[in-house]
């Protein structure tokens, strides 16, 4: 409560209220005396009302300007999380076209901003949702390098991981699908540009920034995200179908925003209110400037989504296209052994495959076996599904099939490589 001075002063004339007059009279040591208490507390209130003021513009400050958050600004005041490396605006203090940056919002913001001392709710979970992430991808590249740990019943030609080919509108998906992935945004891709925009320049950082914090949380969201890249390669170029490479694309997806799905069932509160404060204060924080000041951040980002797509391109074509289009993991030569009582037995013998023109490969057209020993064949009907030995002046099984110039047939089998049919 503000006192009047004046209140206080019993006058009794005019003159009372001049200064010279008060200065003069005989209670002058008095009314000063009164006046210099006032004055103090006076001084007293409004320093008391700017530490007020201060305080809370140091609670609020690092909210975010979204509704969201806005909302959460009375339960975010009373609970005051510890042991974190948030800090006053003076250091997350940078600013791009008027907005404010702050951490994403996911997991791995945990491992930048808690230690594993002062916050380890925060920050192994953080760790732990890495671990899950990795140990899919890496589940995934097992079942696909190394076939007997696969539930994979056969595997189509020589290669032992691609396979001996696909059919031309495969082989668009998976160019269309490496195209998608390296130029649009996907999470897989997002943790890879992140990473690389979020790693610090060491020689800008402050003595109170979270290095060790920003390094770890960098470091982590590259080997996932360089992880979740080799999976996605090998994922679509081991896919036989559309439709597997498409389900393949989006099962790397998934596991790749894990880490924004954690962090978003924190934020909604279902790790209790702790855990859930924390996370608004991740979504609240600046970045230092140490991250914000790094130069040509889409540049950067460009660079990275060029690099994934040759690389990956690159790979494609000369791990998987090219040798399945030359007919490379195709078995080239077989024995055909047929048991006796068959009638075929004068059949047996070596075949060998001819090298078809480069526009039948391209067009899904398997090879063509000749015997070395007589004129039987072996050949591919596509509409019927099944391997065919014919024998005729000619090497179209579908014709040798219409003309029923057929010895023997195969089970139906959309494979490439003749060896398959052998195996089952």
């Amino acid at each position: 409560m503000i006192v009047n001075p004046e209140s206080d002063v019993d006058t009794e004339s005019d003159s009372e209220h001049d200064p010279d007059s008060l200065i003069d009279g005989s209670n002058d040591l008095g009314i000063l005396a009164a006046y210099d208490e006032l004055k103090k507390k006076l001084e007293e209130v409004e320093k008391t009302l700017l530490e007020k003021v201060k305080m809370l513009d140091d609670r609020t400050r690092h909210l975010v300007q979204d509704e969201s958050t806005s909302n959460a600004i009375g339960d975010y005041q009373e609970h005051t999380i510890p042991g974190s490396f948030i800090r006053e605006d003076s250091i997350f203090n940078s600013e791009k076209d008027g907005e404010m940056e702050c951490y994403p919002n996911d997991t791995f913001s945990f491992l930048a901003l808690c230690g594993p001392i002062s916050n380890p709710n925060a920050f192994f979970f953080g760790v732990a949702v890495f671990l899950v992430q990795m140990a899919f991808h890496i589940v995934l590249l097992l079942s696909i390098l190394v076939p007997s740990w696969s539930s994979r019943d056969f595997i189509d030609g020589a290669s032992g991981i691609f396979p001996g080919d696909v059919e031309p509108l495969v082989k668009l998906v998976q160019i269309l699908s490496i195209v998608v992935h390296a130029s649009l945004e996907n999470y897989s891709m997002d943790d890879l540009i992140t990473a690389v925009n979020l790693f610090p320049d060491i020689n800008k950082a402050r003595n109170d920034d979270p290095l060790g914090g920003l390094l770890l949380s960098a470091g982590f969201r590259f080997v996932q995200g360089i992880t979740a890249n080799i999976a996605t390669f090998f994922l679509i170029f081991t896919s036989l179908t559309a439709k597997e490479v498409i389900l393949n694309f989006a099962a790397i997806n998934f596991i790749s925003r894990i880490d924004n799905a954690g962090f978003s069932s924190i934020l909604a509160g279902h790790y209790g209110v702790k855990m859930r404060n924390t996370a608004l204060q991740v979504t609240a924080t600046r970045l230092p400037n140490c991250v914000t000041n790094c130069k040509y951040p889409f540049l950067r980002a460009h660079v990275v989504m060029f690099l994934t797509f040759s690389a990956m391109i690159f790979a494609g074509f000369y791990f998987a296209l090219l040798p399945q289009t030359n007919g490379m993991f195709l078995t080239n030569t077989f024995r055909l052994a047929l048991g006796t009582g068959s009638g075929l037995e004068a059949y047996n013998g070596c075949y060998r495959s001819k090298k078809l023109p480069i526009y039948q490969r391209l067009g899904g057209k398997r090879p063509v076996y000749f015997s070395l020993g007589h004129s039987a064949i072996f050949g591919y009907c596509k509409p019927e599904q099944k391997w065919y030995l014919f024998k005729a002046g000619h090497d179209d099984a579908c014709k040798a099939v219409a003309m029923k110039q057929i010895f023997a047939h195969s089970s139906r089998s959309l494979s490439f490589d003749i060896q398959t049919i052998f195996s089952d």
